[in-house]
């Protein structure tokens, strides 16, 4: 799937959409686009490559900690919630996501120098593309934002095998790859910051989304090496854990998260927080310079739990609560 220009205006689960295991499918539709770089502007019609933009500005409340910010999965949930928390703050955004509609609704929204890039970051050369969309529209990235991610629900050996690798590339790989070109433009600055999207499933083996959190595991084993090699250079790297949130994560998946579901189902409903909670904590802990956020009392309290439970036990524990969904 290749980028499509979007215009940008004032203003993450995912990338954003949730894969469901037992039949490989994605909930939201992959429907090919092809485009161009985009730009954005401030209070006035700016032209970019031939493409004439609008843009707005919102009035910040502070001083931009970053000169620009590059949010993938940034059209809902915890992405976009994290795009307007930065907005708010004065940071131009590029916002990326899969979905263009999801991008179209967010400029609507106003509040700040918002760009926005519609691209699937698991096809090869996306991540390039996407960078080279940031430049075009004048956003220089001091701040990465990786929130793109999709989930598999299920038994491991019946996930559709092309469906798992779409997770492991986009989970994994793509946010691998922006860290190293980024980090690497970052450390010859000598300043910035990357904030990896991880999750609480990184903290425990997870039967029936086993690929899911050890793709988390991966990404906060990450983001925690490379705090320590960028930190000499001034560069902060932070992880965020967010726990069950109120997105579509989880009914893509599969899981009903109501009052009167079972299981999995019944906890995700009684502890699942807001998207503009979480991104609320997460930029206040990145603006703290926190290594490892763990927004929620609930969250936190399973971070402890998971600390002097056996890895064995904790495993499962979920293991059963899967089985009763």
């Amino acid at each position: 799937m290749s980028g499509s220009a979007a215009t940008p205006c004032g203003s993450e689960g995912p990338q954003d959409s949730t894969m469901r295991a037992r039949s490989g499918r994605i909930a939201r539709p992959e429907s090919q686009r092809s485009g161009s770089p985009i730009s954005g502007g401030v209070s006035q019609s700016l032209a970019y490559l031939g493409h004439e933009v609008v843009g707005s500005c919102g009035m910040a409340t502070e001083s931009p900690r970053y000169a620009g910010a590059l949010v993938t999965g940034g059209g809902s949930g915890i992405g976009r919630a994290l795009v307007s928390e930065l907005l708010a703050r004065g940071v131009p955004v590029m916002a990326a996501a899969l979905d263009d509609a999801e991008l179209v609704s967010l400029r609507a929204e106003g509040g700040g120098r918002l760009a926005t890039y519609a691209v699937d970051l698991t096809r090869e050369g996306a991540v390039d593309e996407l960078l080279a969309a940031c430049e075009a529209a004048g956003i220089e990235v001091e701040l990465l934002v990786n929130c793109a991610g999709v989930g598999l629900f299920g038994e491991h050996v019946e996930i559709d095998r092309a469906a798992l690798r779409r997770m492991i590339t986009l989970n994994a790989t793509a946010l691998s790859d922006l860290c190293a070109v980024v980090g690497g433009k970052l450390r010859a600055r000598g300043r910035g910051a990357i904030l990896n999207v991880a999750s609480t499933a990184s903290f425990q083996p997870l039967p029936r989304l086993a690929a899911y959190a050890a793709s988390k595991h991966f990404v906060a084993a990450l983001s925690e090496a490379l705090a320590e090699e960028l930190a000499p250079y001034g560069v902060q790297v932070s992880v965020l854990h967010p726990g069950t949130t109120r997105t579509a994560f989880l009914a893509g998946a599969g899981i009903a998260a109501t009052a009167d579901a079972r299981g999995i189902g019944r906890i995700a409903d009684r502890v699942a927080m807001d998207p503009s909670e979480v991104a609320a904590a997460a930029v206040e802990g990145l603006y703290r310079g926190e290594r490892r956020i763990v927004p929620g009392l609930g969250n936190r309290a399973h971070d402890l739990a998971r600390r002097v439970v056996p890895r064995a036990l904790l495993s499962r524990i979920f293991g059963r609560l899967g089985r009763s969904e």
